[in-house]
């Protein structure tokens, strides 16, 4: 595998959602979560709960030798079922907006990143069974080089 000329930026989709699971998983008590997955579950025994995932690498050539890489990580924010449906997406909304404080606390991941963000936040709902929760969906996006 070819290395990095720009330093050790992150080439890698699986490791840059490990790091993104990681920095959540290490921020629960701040978040107020229970639980932080990586990839979404069939089951969540525990809520409010977090599952981080890959969702696309995309490389565009830029020059002779250099690619451009956007990494793009799906958050997905579930919260307990529905009670009070303006309380609870209150909730939801404070939730997100925790994530983001999380997230954009180090906008490089330790440099693994030229720049991260979360760039869509989606709030809504999601249905498993008969029960109706709200949720979240985040897209973090971070841009990174490679050359070969």
């Amino acid at each position: 595998m070819p290395s990095s000329a720009v330093g050790e930026l992150e080439r890698d989709l699986y490791a840059m959602t490990l790091k993104i699971h990681n920095r959540l998983e290490g921020h629960k008590a701040e978040l107020e979560v229970r639980d932080v997955w990586y990839g979404e579950q069939r089951l969540y025994p525990n809520f409010p709960c977090i599952a981080v995932e890959s969702a696309d690498k995309r490389r565009t050539h830029m020059n002779t030798r250099r690619w451009d890489l956007t990494f793009l990580v799906d958050i997905l924010l579930i919260l307990d079922k529905v009670d009070s449906m303006e309380q609870t997406r209150q909730e939801l909304e404070r939730h997100i907006h925790l994530v983001e404080d999380v997230l954009h606390e180090d906008t490089t991941m330790g440099g693994s990143v030229i720049f991260g963000f979360v760039t869509r936040a989606q709030p809504g709902f999601q249905m498993r069974g008969s029960v109706m929760r709200q949720a979240a969906r985040l897209r973090w996006e971070g841009s990174s080089r490679e050359v070969f």
